[in-house]
Order: C-alpha cells, then structure tokens, then sequence
C-alpha cells in the first residue's frame, strides 16, 4: 500500500509542474511599454494557434496553463514588426519570458510590399481581430464552433454570445445585418470554412450610426468578414438522411454576398419532431420587443414554436426563409425577409388506469386520437435611406399570418362498483391570427448644441379568431340510456394601437445630454364572444 501511495503522490507532483504560466512585458525602441499588443504561442509545425495572452496598460503579459512542449511565440501590434522566437516549455524552462521588444515598422514610401503574415489575434485601434484559419474546426463546422475556439469569447447552450465578458447584441456580416437582428441567425447558419476573419468590437447604437452623433449608447459587436472567394460566389451546404420507420430528416442553406447584394436561403423538412426557426426570429419580424409592447405581436393559440415544451406524437415539420438586401452605398439600404414554418401532428394515446377506495373500486380505459396542424408565414421588411448628411428616414414593416386546425376523439370506458358507462368525446378548433406593425422614423441632425430631433410614428393591427366545438356523448349500460351534450365558442379579437413621438435632444457636457419628448398613443381594442350549449 505505501509504494501505491508514492507512485499516487509522484504521478500528482508530476502532473502539477506540467503545465505552466508564462510571463513578460512588451516594449517599443524608446524603451516605452506596450499596451494591447497580442502575444500568441503557435505549433512550430504548422502554425496552428495553442495559446493567448494580451499585454495590459504596463505592457506586462500572462499566459496561463501552458503545456510541456515546444511552440512558437509571436508578439505583433498594429505599426510594429512582428517579432517571432522558438520556444521550448518544460520543467527547466524560465517561466518570466523577460523583456521582448518590437521594432517600428519601416515604410518605404516608393515599394510597398504586402505580406500575407499569418497573425491569430491582433489589435487593430479599438477593434480585436482573430485570423478564422488559425482555429482548427471539422469540415462541416458552423460559425458558432469556430466562435467556441476563440479565446475571450463564449457560447453557451442557446447560442448566445459573450465577448471580452460582455453579451453581444448584434453580428454583422462584411459589416452587413445577416438576416436578422437575433445574433444566432448568422452564427448557426454560416459556415466556418466561409470566414476570413472575426472582429469583436463596441459599436454604437443604431441612431449614432445614423445621425453620426455620439449619444453615449453602445453594443458588443461582432463582425465576420468573408472570405475573398465567398464574396462573389453562392456557398451553402445540402444535407439529408433517412432511417428506419419511414423517418427523414434534410436541410438545405445557400448564400450569396457581394458589395451591394445579400441573398439567403433556408430550408428544412423532417419527421423526427425537429421544429423550424426560433422564438427570437418571430420576435425580429415583429419589430422587435418594442413592437411586442406596443400590441403587435401575437403567437396565436397554437403557433408552431418550440418554446423548450414536452414533445407528444409523431410531428412532421417544414420550414423556410429566404432574405434580400440590397445597399447600392452605406445607409441607403432596403431589405426583405419571409420565413414559414408548419408542423402536423399525430398522436395516439392509450390508458388503463384503476382506483381502489375502500371497499369501491374504479377502473377505466381510454383511447384517444387527436391532430394538430399549424402553419404560420411572416414578410419582413427594413429600409434606411440617409437623404443627405443631416436626414435620415427608416420604415420597419411586417405581415404575419397563423392557421392552426386541430381535432380530437377519445372513447373511454368506465367501470365503478360493477356500474358500466361509456364517455364518447370530439371536439374541433380552428384558429387563425394576422398581425401587422409599421415603424417610422425620421432624423434630423442639427448645428449648435441642440443636435439630434426625431419624429417617430408606429402602428400595430392584429385580428384573431378562434372557433371550437365540443360534444360529449355519455352512456350507461344499466339504463340503457344516453346523455349528450353540444356546444361551441367562437371568439373574435381585435386590437389596433397608434403612437407617435417627437424628441430633440441637446449635449449639457461630455458623456450627458438632456432628451425632450412629445408623445401620445391610442389603443383599441374590440372583443365579441358566442357560444352555446345544448
């Protein structure tokens, strides 16, 4: 038992001296530290990234947990040679890497030379960038496995996005919106073998980019730019498969971008109760959460989105979308999006259940049928036109419509105390939703330090109707009789909601500024309900 125990102890101090944190400070000629400047350590074979650290304020860097072995280090900072070493990490190695300093770049203003130097992460003024093909991804990766692999960035189940430790609310493609403004759109759908490059940076808010006046207001940001051969070209990807009992399950994805145009397609049909595209897809079409507030936006009773809910039956499930954007030159931009999604269910139950109570007891069999259909379409569409330098006009409008049918039937049979009944059940629904809403703003940018005035008008209409019957046919064998009972509600709801604003906003000092409203709002709502029971 000792000689186990001291080979356990030896394996342990062995495996705590194997990995290690590696220190040092980045200077310039001047002796003057550097700020920001990346520090990666490569494989000496094929370059391949392995490890990250970023110097601070002081210049100083540390990276952690660095395994036995031999690398490459790479120091590179924007205006700066790039400075490489080989380096061996072991037992005997030093752990504080010293003082490393990076030369001034030189440019002769009469060659200019371009070299493609392969640098994983790198500062670029505010903006850090990673090299996509310094992280090894499989073949069929999306852009959200690469995006796992980048140091300082993370994703977690859902597909939300941290980066630099704070959440990221919007990725652009080539500097572009990809479909929409949920994040994940882009990243679970674009492959990684399309990237050229990931940029994470604070972006200002939409108003700032479009006035061009600083309000204060920023968004974590990613930016994927593609690679040259992904510009002008379509690329996408096919997949389909089939199994036993009759199940199948294929996806379709193509793209196509170039300096003034973005097209997308999706598509997908299955059987394996796979449902289509997410909460936050609907959310966008409709404007937004603003627009949901403002009584736009409405799932219907049965609207085909898998909000996490349990998964009954056999549900066959299709769906698809297709996004246009055409921006001639910044900020004058239109869009179009459509998405549909549609799920047929089947499910058959049956159940034996027995109650004792006493000297009672109480049985009963029942089978049941039912079917459910739902189908929802949604058209989407986004323009910003910037007039001149001083006017912006933005128009935010969408459709979508909702069918759901459904229908049941079950049988039971009941025994209690030798008392035999039987309870016969149908019922019918149908339901159907349209809801639409329109957003319009208008910016006006102003000389002086009343900066920014805005006029916004929106509107929001939505009709839904739901129709159900029910009846109930009841029979007890002792009296040879039968009970039953016939009803139905029909219900009709409308809501239209209108809003308008105008603000002005004036700068008081740096970083603050005062917004003054003027705004009014009207809701109207209707609702007209029939029902009966016979």
């Amino acid at each position: 038992m000792k000689k186990i125990l001291v080979i356990a102890f030896a394996l342990i101090s062995l495996i705590g001296f194997s990995q290690h944190n590696l220190s040092g400070t980045i200077i310039n000629e001047s002796n003057e530290t550097l700020p920001y400047a990346t520090v990666s350590l490569l494989s000496p074979l094929d370059s391949t990234f392995q490890y990250f650290a970023m110097s601070d304020e002081n210049g100083a860097f540390i990276i952690k947990s660095v395994a036995n072995g031999d690398y490459l280090i790479q120091c590179a900072l924007t205006s700066y040679e790039t400075y490489y070493k080989v380096l061996q990490v072991n037992a005997e190695s030093r752990n504080n890497l010293g003082i490393i300093q990076l030369k001034t770049r030189a440019f002769d203003m009469d060659v200019v030379n371009i070299e493609a130097e392969a640098i994983p992460i790198k500062m670029n003024g505010d903006t850090l960038e990673y090299r996509a093909d310094s992280f090894k991804t499989q073949p069929d990766a999306s852009t959200e496995d690469l995006l796992k692999k980048l140091p300082g960035v993370q994703v977690d189940d859902q597909g939300n996005i941290k980066a630099q430790g704070q959440d990221v609310q919007k990725v652009l493609v080539d500097g572009k919106e990809f479909f929409s403004s949920d994040p994940t759109v882009a990243t679970k759908n674009i492959p990684a073998d399309a990237i050229d490059k990931v940029q994470v940076y604070e972006g200002r808010g939409d108003q700032s980019e479009l006035t061009g006046v600083d309000d204060g207001t920023r968004e974590q940001t990613i930016n994927l730019t593609l690679k040259k051969d992904k510009k002008n070209a379509w690329f996408g990807d096919i997949t389909a498969g089939a199994g036993t009992d009759s199940r199948y399950k294929g996806s379709a994805k193509a793209y196509r971008f170039d300096p003034t145009h973005q097209f997308a397609l999706l598509g997908m049909y299955n059987n394996v109760n796979e449902f289509g595209f997410s909460v936050n897809d609907y959310i966008d079409f409709q404007g937004g959460m603003n627009g949901m507030m403002g009584g736009g936006f409405n799932f219907g009773n049965n609207a085909p989105i898998n909000f996490g809910q349990k998964i009954y039956g056999l549900n066959t499930s299709g769906a698809g979308g297709l996004n246009f954007t055409y921006e001639p030159v910044k900020n004058r931009r239109f869009n179009f999006s459509y998405m549909g999604n549609g799920v047929d269910q089947l499910l058959n139950e049956t159940s034996e259940t027995q109650t004792f109570l006493g000297e009672s007891a109480y049985a009963q069999n029942t089978n049941s049928s039912s079917t459910k259909k739902n189908f929802t379409n949604a058209f989407n569409t986004n323009i910003r036109f910037k007039i001149d330098s001083t006017q912006v006009i933005t128009f935010k409008g969408n459709i979508s419509y909702n069918n759901a049918k459904s229908s049941g039937n079950s049988l039971s049979s009941i025994l209690e105390n030798d008392v035999y009944q039987e309870l016969i059940q149908d019922s019918k629904s149908t339901t159907n939703q349209l809801s639409t809403n329109a957003d319009f703003n208008y910016f006006k940018t102003l000389s002086g330090k009343w900066d920014v005035f805005r006029v916004q008008a929106t509107a929001n209409f939505t009709d839904g109707s739901d129709n159900n019957d029910w009846t109930n046919e009841q029979y007890f064998a002792q009296l040879d009789s039968t009970y039953m009972i016939d009803q139905f509600q029909d219900n009709r709801d409308k809501t239209a909601y209108y809003y308008l604003n105008s603000s002005i906003s004036r700068k008081i000092i740096k970083d603050f500024r005062l917004t003054y409203d003027l705004k009014g709002g009207l809701n109207i709502s209707t609702k007209d309900r029939t029902q009966n029971m016979q």
